[in-house]
């Protein structure tokens, strides 16, 4: 629902006072609405994450939740403009080619909320000009300022290879700290 609140955030508008009905009659006067241009949804739903808790409550009971662990990547399109656009009724919308460049992000962080690692951003140049030079006995970035680590890829997707590495970091890391994790 487009409340006259909601838009006004969208747009940056600080104490915009105009009602739903004042945003209606607007876009009626101007023969006004919106539309989705492009793009996908999907979502998980709740019963789904009910159901495959239900089936590893045996393994997840083993540890405390501090110790069980969620990661997930997600692709990150900075160049990429808004999905929706305000036109006039009637007249045809049309979007432009989207522009496709792209960062991967790997994020993770533990099931009380206490402790998030640090993010793994995966992108496409091999010696980006905005970090310090790469040590040479690393395999990726450590960008202490950004806050992330960083590896590269052709096409900035994760891959098994650099997967696999950041388990293993992980994995010395629970070792160092003698500690047993459920990812």
């Amino acid at each position: 629902k487009n409340t006259a609140q909601n838009i006004s955030k969208e747009l940056n508008v600080n104490g915009f006072k105009g009602s739903d009905h004042w945003v209606y009659n607007f876009k009626q006067r101007y023969n006004l609405s919106s539309k989705k241009q492009c793009g996908e949804s999907a979502k998980v739903d709740q019963q789904s994450i009910d159901e495959w808790i239900e089936r590893n409550k045996d393994t997840l009971l083993k540890y405390k939740p501090k110790d069980i662990f969620n990661c997930d990547e997600t692709g990150l399109f900075y160049k990429m403009l808004p999905t929706r656009t305000v036109h006039f009724k009637g007249e045809a919308c049309h979007g432009g080619a989207q522009n496709k460049q792209r960062i991967t992000v790997l994020f993770c962080a533990n099931w009380d909320g206490t402790e998030k690692l640090t993010p793994l951003v995966i992108g496409k140049s091999q010696n980006p000009r905005c970090f310090p030079k790469k040590p040479e006995n690393q395999q990726y970035h450590s960008v202490s300022k950004l806050g992330c680590h960083y590896r590269n890829q052709d096409n900035s997707w994760m891959d098994t290879a650099i997967f696999a590495d950041w388990i293993f970091n992980l994995q010395r890391k629970c070792a160092k700290e003698k500690r047993k994790i459920l990812l």
